[in-house]
């Protein structure tokens, strides 16, 4: 990026461009990192069960959809299932962000946030940046950890949680503010949607979520 462009943008967003503004690390496969998050005890119901099973078996061409209709048939049914809402936090799907740090400005629509706002989204919890093909140079990981920096400087939030996939697979980030300008980048294990198992584990860390951040 040269310095007369002082622009970021989540979704043609480098680490190079990113590590320019900023300091951050991204360590994979720490999974102990996700000790407690990956540790939310949450029985699933038979109804939990039958969703979960009938969307795997509505959804068992998954790894061929187009990203909208993975978002459409998939994703969003998902994550409505897992239902963040409360009287003060809600789902945000697309919603415009921009923030300056260091001089650059930080901007674009995540895909889908929870944060607290009623018209607009204020202090958020949790991102999630959806499928974008494994070839693609735009890779979603780093489209997510752009998104994660801005929101975190933006709200003074140490850590901020999120996921991203890239069609059949899923990772769980935590992004963690060490000093000011300096962040360390968690990225988990993968996650097969289309094996029953994983999604049940999923669908327990995405309610963790719920469990943080929906409380009143």
């Amino acid at each position: 990026m040269e310095n007369s462009n002082k622009k970021i943008i989540f979704s043609q967003a480098t680490v190079s461009q990113i590590r320019e503004v900023v300091d951050v690390k991204l360590i994979y496969d720490n999974n102990s990192k996700f000790d407690d998050w990956f540790g939310h005890k949450h029985n699933i119901t038979e109804e939990e069960l039958k969703f979960l099973t009938n969307l795997l078996q509505k959804n068992k061409y998954l790894r061929h959809y187009s990203e909208h209709n993975l978002l459409a048939k998939f994703i969003s049914q998902l994550l409505y299932k897992v239902d963040f809402n409360s009287k003060t936090v809600s789902n945000w799907f697309g919603i415009k962000m921009k923030h300056e740090i260091n001089g650059y400005e930080f901007t674009g629509e995540p895909d889908f946030m929870v944060a607290t706002g009623d018209f607009v989204p204020k202090n958020p919890f949790f991102f999630f940046q959806e499928f974008k093909p494994t070839t693609s140079t735009k890779l979603p990981d780093v489209q997510l950890l752009a998104t994660l920096i801005s929101a975190s400087s933006q709200n003074k939030a140490k850590i901020i949680k999120g996921s991203f996939n890239t069609g059949q697979f899923w990772n769980f980030v935590i992004l963690e503010e060490i000093k000011k300008d300096t962040y360390n980048y968690f990225i988990s294990k993968s996650f097969d949607c289309l094996n029953i198992e994983s999604l049940k584990q999923m669908y327990i860390i995405l309610k963790a979520v719920k469990n943080e951040c929906c409380k009143d």
